[in-house]
């Protein structure tokens, strides 16, 4: 090889570039004491794209060029697949539930607006709407960095990408190795219902999981005709012991915090069990109590956009 091949390739050029700001410059000299490393390294180095299989000879890993003292060395370091690899490990490894594949969909921030190829939810928007996502998301994600104990109520109307922008966030604090539980309301009280009669999942710690873990994420919220054990002995107590131990929780809803707390209401009204006035009062409190930790828990944001949905 010559010297302009190896000034020519980028991983190189930077290692020279670096050096005339330290006390080891290199030089074309060096380069030249250095050949046969310099020439294995091109002949080995390939960049990997997600849009192809890998192309390294080891698989996940290619070889990359280090310099110290006047010398060169080669080590191998993941490629592009083999981050992805590791970064999906990362993530399921995190995830302490999840109602969704994340074999299917392990997005993080970043990847959501730089990757618009390999995300068909973002390819769709039209430009102000992508706006209006990375403004949201980065915000978020600001506010989740400084208020770590206080999660988002996100609300708007059905269709709009509020799932897919909250798994983005969810996937995001999994790969920076916080604990997430990501489900609907209905997966988790099913989930919670089958570990009672199950040998393989213990209710209690299931219970447990879902008081404590860094960030939960209750999808849809509104959307399910909660049962009144479903409600006080399931809900009431994870949003309490989560408001009282200060753990953010987030939640998506198409209905503002005020109308949800409408529409409990009169889902109780038409119940059979709301047969005298005393009871619907008794009623009324427990929706009123549930709804001030939602409240305390999250900051209330409504979200805007079209029906990703239509045909």
């Amino acid at each position: 090889m010559k010297l302009d091949d190896y000034k020519n390739n980028p991983k190189i050029k930077k290692i020279i570039s670096d050096s005339l700001n330290s006390n080891d410059v290199i030089t074309d000299q060096v380069l030249l004491d250095n050949k046969n490393i310099l020439d294995e390294f091109l002949f080995n180095y390939k960049e990997c794209s997600l849009d192809e299989k890998c192309s390294q000879i080891i698989k996940n890993y290619q070889v990359d060029l280090v310099f110290k003292d006047h010398l060169f060395y080669l080590k191998n370091v993941l490629c592009i697949h083999g981050k992805q690899t590791e970064k999906l490990f990362i993530i399921k490894k995190n995830y302490w539930f999840s109602d969704f594949d994340l074999n299917l969909f392990s997005l993080t921030y970043d990847e959501y607006f730089k990757n618009e190829l390999n995300n068909s939810e973002f390819s769709l928007l039209d430009q102000k709407e992508k706006d209006i996502r990375k403004k949201l998301l980065s915000n978020i994600l600001k506010f989740v960095q400084k208020n770590s104990k206080k999660g988002v109520y996100l609300y708007g109307h059905s269709g709009i990408g509020k799932t897919y922008m909250f798994k983005v966030l969810a996937n995001t604090l999994a790969s920076k190795n916080k604990t997430v539980i990501f489900s609907t309301l209905r997966s988790l009280i099913d989930k919670l219902k089958e570990s009672f009669n199950s040998s393989e999942i213990n209710s209690l710690e299931l219970m447990k999981k879902i008081k404590t873990v860094d960030f939960l994420f209750l999808d849809d919220i509104g959307g399910e005709n909660l049962s009144l054990w479903a409600r006080d002995d399931f809900l009431f107590e994870v949003l309490n012991y989560r408001m009282e131990n200060q753990k953010a929780t987030f939640f998506t809803s198409n209905f503002s915090i005020d109308l949800l707390e409408k529409n409990l209401q009169f889902t109780r009204q038409y119940n059979n069990f709301l047969n005298s006035k005393d009871v619907f009062e008794l009623e009324k409190i427990k929706i009123e109590r549930l709804i001030s930790r939602i409240k305390t828990l999250s900051k209330e944001l409504f979200f805007l956009g079209s029906n990703k949905r239509k045909n």
